[in-house]
């Protein structure tokens, strides 16, 4: 997923990473395809800080409320829709 994170910044040069993020949270809704995966017990965790509209927070403030995920995992499941989302327009 960073491989492809990476690809799109580079291709929206003039875009800050946190702009791309609040973009990718603005666009994401949750629907039925969500899928969170049991995270491997090896697997590395490393917290990142990300500064985000407070409009955006209060979005995903409200999804962890209503579904119960965490606001981390939230921001990923956005950033991964983000990402498909932009290379489907690219076909």
């Amino acid at each position: 997923m960073l491989k492809e994170f990476l690809l799109m910044k580079k291709c929206l040069k003039p875009a800050s990473v946190n702009k791309i993020i609040d973009a990718c949270i603005d666009e994401f809704n949750i629907n039925d395809k969500i899928v969170i995966y049991k995270k491997d017990k090896e697997e590395i965790y490393v917290a990142r800080s990300i500064i985000i509209r407070e409009s955006m927070y209060e979005k995903l403030e409200d999804m962890r409320q209503k579904y119960g995920i965490s606001i981390t995992k939230l921001i990923n499941i956005a950033i991964k829709e983000g990402i498909s989302k932009y290379d489907n327009s690219k076909k």
